[in-house]
């Protein structure tokens, strides 16, 4: 099958596994177990377990996939899983940066304020003493 589509036997693995996971495990989902391809079992040994082991030397060991009938609408419903979960976490991701920047604007833009307003109040202190208005400080007769 990697041969026909034209993928290497890594790659079709990796593709069967994540298909495996994707639509999922348990009693009616989707299951892989190895096999050996090649070899003979020991019952149908013509020489006993001694010729079925040296016979199953030379088998190759073969992942064999089972997916439920229903596989491919489990599948479908995974992937729009996953790409909720992606374009929730980039809108997620997007929102956070936004309220930090917001955040940080409100902070500037509030001590410029108090700046501003402590300003003023020193403008207006320094004024008021200028006019002799210090309240009986420094009193003359």
């Amino acid at each position: 099958l990697a041969s026909e589509l034209g993928l290497s036997v890594e790659d079709a693995t990796r593709e069967l596994c994540g298909l495996l996971s994707a639509v999922g495990g348990g009693e009616n989902g989707a299951s892989f177990e190895f096999e050996r391809v090649g070899g003979l079992s020991a019952d149908s040994a013509p020489g006993g377990d001694s010729a079925a082991k040296a016979s199953n030397n030379n088998a190759t060991m073969t992942m064999v996939f089972t997916f439920p009938h229903n596989f491919e609408a489990r599948a479908r419903r995974h992937r729009r899983k996953v790409d909720f979960r992606r374009k929730f976490q980039s809108f997620s991701v997007g929102f956070i940066k936004v309220v930090k920047i917001v955040t940080a604007f409100g902070l500037i833009i509030s001590l410029a304020v108090l700046i501003i307003a402590g300003i003023c109040l020193l403008a207006a202190a320094i004024v008021a003493l200028a006019r002799g208005g210090g309240g009986g400080v420094g009193g003359g007769g």
